[in-house]
C-alpha cells in the first residue's frame, strides 16, 4: 500500500437515500470524495460499482502537490440514474494519471465528466464513457494546462447515447500534447419536445490547443449512423452535424485534423481546421461518407449539400 492512499469504495445493489416527505423513495448516493495532499506515490480512488443505483450525487478525487499521483474516479454498472458529477482534480504533480470512467449500461443523465489538471509533467487527463444507453450526457471535458508531454483525451462510445452537449479537450502552454475527442458509436441521439418530435444531433466536438510544440489536436468522429437534428416546424426534419473543429494557435509542427467517417451523416453544418501563426502546419478538413443531407422543406423539397470545407 501507498504512503497516503486515500480509498472510498462502494460495492453492492439498490443503494438508497430515503425522503419520507413524499409517499415515493428517492434514491440518490450523496457524496464519495478521496482526498490527498502532499503526498508522494498516492493512488486516491472513488469506486462506485453495482446496479440500479439511482441519482448519485458527487464523486470526486483531490490531490494536490503530489508526486506519481493516480486520481480515479470509476463508475461501472447497471441502470445508474442521474449521475452528477464525476471530476478528478490533480494540481502541481509530476507522472500524474487523472481518469474519470463510466461504464455501464442504461446510465441515465449523466451531468459532467471532467479531468483537470495543472502545471504536471507526463500527465494523462481521460475522460471515459463507454455503455449502451447513455441518456444526455451533458459535457465530458478533459483540461490540461502548463504541461509537458500530456495527453488529453476524451473519449465516448457505445450505443444509442442520447444528446451529448460539448466534448471538449483543452490543452494550453504544452509540450508534446496529443488533443483528442473520440465519438464512436451508432444512433446519438438529441431530443427536443418542444414539437413532439426528436431532435437528432452532436452538438459540439472541439480539440482546442494553445501555445504548443509537436501538438496534434484531432477531432474523430468514426463509423456512425445516422447523425439526425430534427426541425419540425414544417412536420419535416433537417438533419445536421453542429460543429467539429479543431484550433490551433502560435504552435510548431502542429497537424490539426477533423475527421468525420460514416454513412447517411445528414446536413454536416461546420467543419474546421483553424491554424494561426504556426511553423510546419497541416489543417485538414476530411469528410468521407455518404448521404450528407441538409433538407430544406419550405418548397417540400431538399437541398443536398457539404456546406464547406476549409484548409
Amino acid at each position: 500500500m501507498y504512503a497516503g492512499e486515500g480509498n472510498t469504495a462502494v460495492n453492492a445493489d439498490d443503494h438508497k437515500y430515503e425522503d419520507i416527505d413524499k409517499p415515493h423513495a428517492k434514491t440518490g448516493q450523496g457524496q464519495y470524495q478521496a482526498s490527498t495532499e502532499s503526498n508522494t506515490n498516492t493512488t486516491a480512488v472513488v469506486m462506485t460499482s453495482g446496479h440500479d443505483q439511482a441519482g448519485q450525487g458527487q464523486s470526486q478525487t483531490n490531490t494536490e502537490s503530489n508526486t506519481n499521483t493516480t486520481a480515479v474516479v470509476m463508475t461501472s454498472g447497471h441502470d445508474q440514474a442521474g449521475q452528477g458529477q464525476s471530476q478528478t482534480n490533480t494540481e502541481a504533480n509530476t507522472n500524474t494519471t487523472a481518469v474519470v470512467m463510466t461504464s455501464g449500461h442504461d446510465q441515465a443523465g449523466q451531468g459532467q465528466s471532467q479531468t483537470n489538471t495543472e502545471s504536471n509533467t507526463n500527465t494523462t487527463a481521460v475522460v471515459m464513457t463507454s455503455g449502451h444507453d447513455q441518456t444526455a450526457q451533458g459535457q465530458s471535458q478533459a483540461n490540461t494546462e502548463s504541461n509537458t508531454n500530456t495527453t488529453a483525451l476524451v473519449m465516448t462510445s457505445g450505443h444509442d447515447q442520447a444528446g451529448q452537449g460539448q466534448s471538449q479537450t483543452n490543452t494550453e502552454a504544452n509540450t508534446n500534447t496529443t488533443a483528442v475527442v473520440m465519438t464512436s458509436g451508432n444512433d446519438h441521439q438529441y431530443e427536443d419536445i418542444d414539437n413532439n418530435r426528436v431532435k437528432t444531433g452532436q452538438g459540439q466536438s472541439q480539440a482546442i490547443t494553445e501555445s504548443n510544440t509537436n501538438t496534434t489536436a484531432t477531432v474523430m468522429t468514426l463509423s456512425d449512423h445516422y447523425y439526425r437534428y430534427d426541425d419540425f416546424e414544417n412536420n419535416y426534419f433537417k438533419t445536421e452535424q453542429g460543429q467539429s473543429q479543431t484550433i490551433t494557435e502560435s504552435n510548431t509542427n502542429t497537424r490539426a485534423t477533423v475527421m468525420t467517417s460514416g454513412q447517411d451523416q445528414t446536413g454536416q453544418g461546420q467543419s474546421q481546421a483553424i491554424t494561426e501563426s504556426n511553423t510546419n502546419t497541416t489543417a485538414t478538413v476530411m469528410a468521407s461518407d455518404h448521404y450528407y443531407r441538409y433538407d430544406d422543406f419550405e418548397n417540400n423539397y431538399f437541398k443536398t449539400e457539404l456546406e464547406f470545407r476549409e484548409f
